[in-house]
């Protein structure tokens, strides 16, 4: 007898709509024969004992939510059925994830339906889909795939299909809606960015346009690139780097396979090379583009001529010539080159030979008001006589200068406008006629007559037109683009091009820059009308006969990188380079490119081939050799071959030899191999470390000059399986962030950015570890602890990397600066006690006001506040160091303080009749006459000129002779009988010279000089030379004084130029400290350092607060700097700003060798001597050394390198004992001791 069968649950309870399910079924009285009933019908049952049975259910017994009933039988005799559970079958929402493919083309011919596979979830095993609401077959399907047919009829138009899955049931449940686009293919599309400058890294470009589909690609040159698929309106593509290595030109395409045979325009890519350049020439002999390169390039670029290779845009060698370099002519023969030196208003040779410069030469100007220093406008080498060159001045006068000797006759009767001439020069077929092309009060064109003595004539040949002119044969090119007879001026034809509305009756000039063959009959311009023409940024080809436009070369990128000019969008200087090349510059950008329009070299092709062998293993840590070749296959030379090798990114890169040619480069490298001959062959052979285990892959690619017919075999690579440990690449530090901190500061986040950082890297604060954290192979951040900045000083930060291979970088400083609240109105610091000073106003609260204040710096204590007189506004010690005098405003007085005993010596009136004036006045500027306690240069203001003040007991005087009114302001003297004076209130903006004598000032000269305006127009002088406020540098010892350079402010806000607020000059080691003001935008100071001997700046540091105002500042110890700051974001008031470490020495930051003392001028000196200097004299002196006075630094000269002058205070003096006396360099240990007895 079979039991009475129980059920008593079921698992699950519930179940989803048309997917199968097992359902397990709870009870007792089962038997082996059980059988479970599904809706009345038996289902395929498993028993697993008494109490549970397994039964399997179908998608299409699911199909329908809602709920189902489930019963067992058992079947034996005295067996029935369970009463019926009901199981849930609950609805199932499907849900379109994706379908493929999303977009098709639009397509009226074909026939065939198109399947689409529609991916997701929840679909049931009978779900139906709808394309746009009608049913579509469906051909297969599962849960998660659908695949349906879709007639053609849904593409024969753009637009758009919606699909959505339908699971059947009461009530059917739908999906959401999914969209395949329907479109026409694109007929034209765009990319961004359409440039890069060259060198770049991976570059990814946006293509916009319509009909671009998944499987759509962005081409190179026919090469296809790595492409995403955005939306049928947008892909993007990434650029390798070794595309962008040099000066490319390159067409973009898209490439679709649903649009077989489409031919889209391609848009044109071009690279350039981002410099500050002024102009460009090609020299023949060498097949290198010379540049002069501005100064705001920096170190090792700016300020000179630099060779680049035009094949790779490599710079293969810079020759500094001098500040400013601008305007450029080459001899005929190669060997000479002259370059304007705008900085200078000079002009300097330089011989390409040897790649030295020579001579330089003034161009004159300067003495009176309005008369800078003149400058090249244009030169052009005499044919045939290399070492002569004629210069059209910006005083618009012709002069001919044989090694930098100005012939006796120059240009007269040209049209001039001041010091504001403009223009360019060429000569024709021989020395003895110079043209001029020259914008003064008009543009005018000149033929000069051109002899031994000089310019002899000149005969007027109509109007010119733009600033450039080149003659070939017979004819005269220029930039207005019209083409004139060298013979008469007459104009033989206009180069014209498109308007903008396309009509041929309303052509417009073709004006910008042009260059001439006429070897190939042709010119070329390169139209810098942007603003309105068709044709912007492209170069347009002119057949020379007909004067109609034969093609055009398409640019890219012009003015991408241009800051705050107009200008600097402008093209210019467009010249011939090679046998089918061209190049022009921007400001701030050099194109250089090859073309057929410039002419076909087909007929004559070579065919260079890269091979590389390279060792089947290597093991990280140790040197492998690789061997590039380049061999030239074809039936002609291969010139201008330029080979450039990417290397991996794992490995340390180590040494290059090339069998010819010069190799330059990191990561990539290139090797400018010059010519090679048909079946010739070159080599570079390279050694490399890997770093880590894996496949290291060396990729090479060569191109040159000549036509290369063969692409295929121009590129190589080859691999080596590298075993071993990952061996760790030396650190390198670039930059950290902050580079200044403030004293006091909490614990800060310092970021340093460098290459070769592991997560096993550390970062070190003066040796020590800091708390680190590896963010990726270029970046670590580490915190600073407070308690590490609370003072004045710098640090050292650098990296270290563990072993293997690892090791210590150098390290760059970070200095952290002090602010005191001391509301100066001026700040003066005293060499022989090494205190600073200061004069505080009658507003001061914090501290009394109407006070001086001695500051420590070294520790920044601040002295008590000693009462000095109503509202001191000025400083000047005396040379002694005995007494510092005070201007007093508020009593239009002159006090001066006794700086041995701390007190208050005498106050007098300043009183002067001079310029109708009566009674007391209030001096603007005051300066300490050399060698005496008692006299003072004074300044009344601008007006009332400057006069020496002689103090007699308690009161004083002005000797008889004072200078006349706006002739100069703040008087600088360089010994106690001369002064300097600079007039910084009106426009003549002269630099003036004075002589002092027992009757008071004479003037010897006033000479406009470039460079000292700024804010305030202050100077200063050091190492016999004057330094303005606006970065001028002046010779003062020539008559009259001479330009030396202009420095080149930076940038601020909006790349808008910095204003000159303040100079400190630190000549000893060549460097002078500016101030920038940034006065667009937000107001904001800059601190920058620059080289005075290559005239380029080296850093810039922002300080705190800003206003747009001067900012004069004092050095103090050996390595501080002092400025007071008008405001700042804590204060309102003044507050003294304080620096000192490797900004200002930069040698303090290395390690330095020692110096040797020898002797002394002062063995033994009297007690109670006062303050005395000595000369210390030995070997190994660096700038910035300082003597140590029983191991006290005491304030140090650098004379030279064998002597130091120190400041000894008479405090050092006051008893008998013996003193060791001792030297350190910047970053060394100290010298030997002399000994020094006081008795």
């Amino acid at each position: 007898m079979s039991p009475m069968p129980v059920l008593t649950g079921l698992t699950p309870v519930s179940v989803p709509q048309g997917v199968p399910a097992t359902i397990t079924v709870n009870g007792r009285g089962f038997e082996a024969n059980s059988v479970v009933i599904y809706n009345g019908m038996a289902r395929p049952t498993t028993f697993v004992n008494g109490t549970t049975l397994q039964v399997s259910l179908t998608a299409a017994d699911l199909q329908s939510f809602g709920s189902g009933q489930i019963s067992v039988n058992n079947p034996g005799p005295g067996g029935s059925n369970t009463t019926p559970t009901e199981l849930v079958i609950a609805a199932s929402v499907p849900t379109i994830l994706s379908i493929s493919p999303s977009s098709f083309a639009v397509n009226t011919s074909s026939s065939v339906p198109v399947p689409i596979s529609i991916y997701g979830s929840g679909f049931a095993a009978n779900a139906t889909v709808q394309a746009n609401g009608t049913f579509v077959p469906v051909t297969s399907q599962n849960g998660t795939n659908i695949t349906v047919s879709v007639p053609p009829t849904f593409f024969a138009a753009a637009g758009s299909i919606q699909l959505v899955v339908s699971n059947p049931g009461t009530p059917v449940v739908q999906s959401n809606a999914a969209t395949v686009s329907v479109v026409t293919p694109t007929l034209s599309f765009s990319i961004s960015p359409n440039y890069a400058t060259a060198g770049s890294p991976d570059t990814t470009i946006t293509v916009s346009g319509s009909g671009f589909f998944a499987d759509s690609v962005v081409m190179w040159n026919n090469t296809v690139l790595a492409t995403t698929y955005v939306s049928a309106t947008q892909l993007t593509a990434v650029i390798p780097a070794s595309l962008l290595s040099g000066f490319v030109q390159a067409n973009i395409q898209v490439s679709t396979p649903e649009t077989p045979g489409q031919t889209l325009p391609p848009q044109p890519f071009t690279t350039f090379l981002a410099l500050p350049i002024n102009d460009i020439v090609y020299n023949a002999v060498d097949g290198l583009i010379y540049a002069s390169i501005a100064g705001s390039a920096g170190e090792g670029l700016g300020n000179t001529i630099a060779e680049i290779d035009p094949t790779s845009g490599v710079v293969m060698k810079t020759i500094f010539v001098g500040s400013e370099p601008t305007r450029m002519a080459l001899s005929s023969d190669g060997t000479q080159l002259f370059v304007g030196l705008n900085g200078a208003g000079a002009v300097r040779q330089v011989n390409m030979t040897t790649g030295t410069a020579g001579i330089q030469f003034s161009l004159g100007g300067g003495p009176g008001v309005y008369n800078p220093p003149y400058t090249a406008q244009g030169l052009a080498v005499l044919p045939g006589q290399p070492n002569s060159v004629a210069v059209y001045g910006s005083n618009g006068i012709v002069t001919i200068f044989d090694s930098g000797v100005a012939r006796a006759k120059t240009s007269t009767g040209l049209s001039v406008y001041f010091d504001q001439n403009s223009g360019s020069l060429s000569f024709g077929s021989s020395a003895s006629t110079l043209y001029l092309n020259s914008q003064s009060t008009s543009a005018n064109l000149y033929a000069l007559n051109i002899d031994a003595t000089g310019v002899t004539g000149a005969t007027p040949l109509g109007n010119g037109g733009g600033n450039s002119i080149q003659y070939d044969n017979n004819r005269l090119y220029i930039s207005s683009g019209a083409v004139l007879s060298a013979s008469t001026g007459s104009q033989l034809g206009q180069f014209s091009t498109a308007s903008t509305n396309g009509s041929p009756s309303a052509p417009v000039a073709a004006v910008g820059p042009v260059v001439s063959d006429s070897t190939l009959g042709r010119a070329w311009v390169v139209p810098s009308s942007l603003s309105y023409l068709t044709n912007a940024n492209q170069i347009v080809a002119f057949d020379e006969t007909t004067f109609n436009p034969v093609g055009s070369i398409p640019i890219t990128g012009v003015g991408a990188n241009f800051s705050n000019s107009y200008n600097n969008n402008v093209p210019a200087d467009l010249i011939r380079w090679g046998q089918n090349g061209l190049a022009y510059r921007t400001a701030s950008q050099l194109y250089v490119l090859q073309s057929s329009i410039v002419k076909d070299i087909t007929t004559s092709p070579a065919d260079l081939s890269v091979s590389i062998q390279a060792p089947a293993t290597a093991t990280t840590g140790t040197a492998s050799s690789y061997t590039v070749q380049v061999a030239n296959l074809g039936q002609n030379s291969a010139d201008g071959v330029t080979l450039t090798t990417v290397l991996p990114a794992s490995v340390i890169g180590g040494t290059y030899t090339s069998s010819q040619g010069t190799c330059s480069g990191d990561g990539v490298l290139y090797c400018s191999l010059g010519a090679i001959a048909n079946g010739g062959s070159a080599s570079v052979i390279i050694s490399i470390t890997p770093t880590v285990a894996g496949s290291l892959t060396m990729t090479g690619s060569v191109s040159s000059v000549s036509f290369d017919p063969v692409s295929s075999n121009n590129q190589a690579n080859a691999s080596t399986a590298v075993t071993g440990n990952v061996f760790n690449a030396a650190p390198n530090v670039t930059q950290i962030s902050p580079s200044l901190i403030q004293a006091g500061s909490s614990t800060t986040t310092l970021t340093v950015d460098g290459t070769g950082f592991t997560s096993g890297s550390s970062i070190l604060w003066n040796g020590q570890t800091l708390p680190t954290t590896f963010v990726s192979a270029g970046q670590m951040t580490a915190m600073v602890d407070s308690s590490l900045i609370q003072n004045l000083g710098w640090a050292q930060v650098s990296i270290t990397t563990p072993a293997p291979g690892g090791g210590q970088s150098a390290g760059l400083p970070l200095h952290i600066y002090q602010l005191m609240n001391v509301p100066a109105n001026v700040i003066s610091f005293d060499p022989f006690t090494r205190k600073i000073y200061a004069a505080l106003p009658s507003s001061s609260t914090a501290i009394t006001g109407n006070s001086l204040v001695v500051i420590d710096p070294t520790t920044g204590s601040v002295g008590t506040p000693i009462q000095v007189g109503s509202e001191p506004n000025l400083l000047s010690e005396t040379s002694d160091g005995n007494y510092l005098f005070i201007g007093l405003s508020g009593a239009k007085s002159l006090g001066r303080f006794n700086l041995l005993n701390q007190t208050m010596d005498v106050t007098v009136p300043i009183l002067s009749t001079e310029f109708g004036n009566s009674g007391d006045v209030a001096a603007t500027s005051i300066a300490a006459v050399p060698g005496t306690d008692s006299s003072v240069a004074v300044e009344f203001n601008s007006f009332y000129g400057i006069g020496i003040y002689d103090i007699s007991g308690s009161t004083g005087a002005f000797r008889s002779k004072i200078s006349q009114p706006y002739s100069g302001d703040s008087p600088v003297f360089v010994d106690a009988t001369h002064f300097y004076a600079y007039d910084s209130y009106t426009s003549g903006a002269e630099f003036y010279r004075y002589s002092v004598d027992s009757t008071g000032v004479s003037l010897i000269d006033g000479t406009t000089l470039n460079g000292f305006g700024g804010f305030g127009g202050q100077f200063a002088v050091d190492g016999g030379l004057v330094f303005g406020s606006a970065g001028g540098i002046v010779n003062p010892s020539t008559t009259p004084p001479s330009q030396v350079a202009v420095l080149p402010l930076g940038n601020g806000e909006s790349s808008i130029g910095l204003v000159g607020g303040g100079v400190v000059p630190y000549q000893a080691e060549s460097k002078a400290f500016v101030i920038g003001v940034n006065y667009a935008g937000t107001a904001a100071y800059y601190l920058e350092r620059f080289d005075t001997q290559h005239f380029t700046q080296e850093q810039q540091i922002q300080l705190p607060g800003g206003t747009v105002s001067g900012l004069p500042g004092i050095r103090f110890g050996q390595d501080g700097l002092a400025y007071v700051i008008p405001s700042t974001p804590t204060s309102n008031t003044p507050q003294i700003f304080l620096m000192r470490g490797p900004f200002v020495v930069p040698a303090e930051a290395t390690s330095n060798p020692a110096p040797t003392l020898s002797s002394t001028d002062h063995s033994t000196i009297a007690v109670g001597s006062g303050n005395l200097y000595i000369t210390v004299t030995g070997t190994g002196f660096l700038p910035g050394a300082t003597v140590l006075w029983n191991g006290s630094p005491r304030t140090t000269t650098f004379v030279g390198n064998a002597r130091l002058q120190v400041a000894i205070a008479a405090a050092d003096l006051i008893s008998a004992q013996t003193i060791t006396l001792a030297s350190q360099n910047p970053g060394s240990g100290n010298s030997n001791n002399l000994t020094v007895t006081i008795q």
